[in-house]
């Protein structure tokens, strides 16, 4: 390097330095002092400069290629990182404008799909029941056939031989009565219920039994009043009646309102042209009733726990659920009872067979009899539905 152009390198760097100043002379500096730094670290090994010249040039050359290629990379990265990020976000425009694309495309699948779904789930339902009914039916019949050949086969086997099974049409077992054809006696049963059903919804204005939760009892005052025997007291009104649901169910007023309610039945009775009965069996159905409607209300009450009144979620839980399990044992109830009263059938009808033949086996058939009719009797001095 000649002293000219050492004078000159000297002359810059003995200017004052700055972030500024470095700044604006950073295309000026690029090519030359870069490049002589770099000449200087590339024959560092091989030149030795004077103490002077080091601390003079060679350090302060240094300084600036650090600052100025950390300025480079720092600009470099900061260019090269916005436009990644513009980039980015144009991939997420366009990437958000084909994932709405693509959702249209799916819901308007999905909708297609749930159609034709509907349509299929709708046939084959269609189908199964045409088909289970096809096949109930066949069953259904070739099980009467089945019952009847076993029936002959067993009287044959106990040694009637002689038997004819036809007296009417031809079986045995059409002669038993059948469990799903009540005799009369239920029937007028099943319609003196309903005639209590009827007045109940023409007196309360509700068609079931559950509907009395949201039944209003009738004012406390005029309750004591009436239960006092005060001659004052009007009692219950027959076009406005109220159960005095919250005290004894055999106070005077409830008696009182049954007594309306049993004027009311008998005059249903008579349009209805039902057989007449005992007063006392259309009270007690119409007891029955009023303990029913009576548990409902209960049942729909808030009641205490830990000095708190339930919540009325917890309220609405035990209406369903108590219901539900009483229903489950009538119906247990039911079926056990319908069982013997088809057993009692069926032996009558057998006895009345036998008779007819002249067998000889006609006492076990009859002891048979007796059996299965005092099992009924003691089913029926329990509560329940026999």
């Amino acid at each position: 390097m000649t002293d000219d152009e050492m004078m000159e390198v000297q002359s810059r760097l003995l200017t004052p330095i700055n972030s500024l100043e470095l700044e604006q002379e950073t295309e000026t500096l690029i090519s030359g002092p870069i490049n002589l730094a770099h000449t200087v670290q590339r024959h560092n090994e091989e030149i030795s400069y004077p103490d002077r010249i080091t601390n003079t040039y060679v350090q302060p050359m240094r300084k600036i290629v650090e600052i100025l290629s950390n300025s480079k990379r720092y600009y470099y990265k900061v260019d090269k990182s916005m436009k990644l990020q513009e980039r980015l976000h144009k991939m997420e425009r366009e990437k958000g404008k084909d994932k709405e694309k693509m959702y249209n495309q799916v819901e308007e699948f999905v909708r297609i799909s749930a159609q034709h779904l509907e349509a299929e789930k709708t046939a084959y339902q269609e189908e199964l029941q045409r088909a289970f009914e096809a096949r109930f039916s066949s069953r259904v019949q070739k099980q009467g056939e089945q019952s009847s050949q076993q029936v002959e086969a067993r009287l044959i086997e106990l040694g009637e031989a002689n038997y004819s099974p036809s007296l009417s049409n031809g079986s045995l077992t059409s002669q038993i009565p059948s469990s799903r054809e009540p005799s009369g006696v239920d029937n007028d049963e099943d319609d003196k219920i309903g005639l209590v059903q009827r007045v109940f919804k023409s007196k309360f204005t509700v068609d079931k039994d559950k509907d009395f939760a949201v039944h209003e009892p009738a004012a406390t005052k005029d309750i004591i009043t009436f239960n006092q025997g005060d001659g004052n007291a009007s009692g219950p009104d027959g076009e406005d009646l109220h159960f005095d649901i919250k005290g004894n169910k055999n106070s005077e007023w409830n008696n009182k309102v049954i007594r309306i309610l049993f004027k009311d039945l008998k005059e249903e009775r008579v349009e209805w042209c039902l057989p007449d009965v005992p007063k006392s069996y259309l009270i007690d159905l119409i007891n029955v009733k009023f303990n029913r409607v009576r548990t409902y209300w209960k049942l729909a009450q808030r009641q205490t726990k830990s000095d708190e009144l339930k919540t009325w979620e917890e309220v609405e839980n035990r209406l369903i659920k108590k219901p539900d399990e009483r229903l489950s044992n009538t119906r247990k109830q039911e079926q056990w009872c319908n069982k013997f009263k088809r057993r009692q059938r069926t032996l009558t009808a057998v006895i009345e067979v036998k008779k007819h033949n002249g067998a000889p086996d006609i006492a076990v058939w009859k002891w048979l009899e007796e059996l299965v009719n005092h099992l009924l009797e003691l089913s029926r001095s329990k509560p329940g539905p026999c």
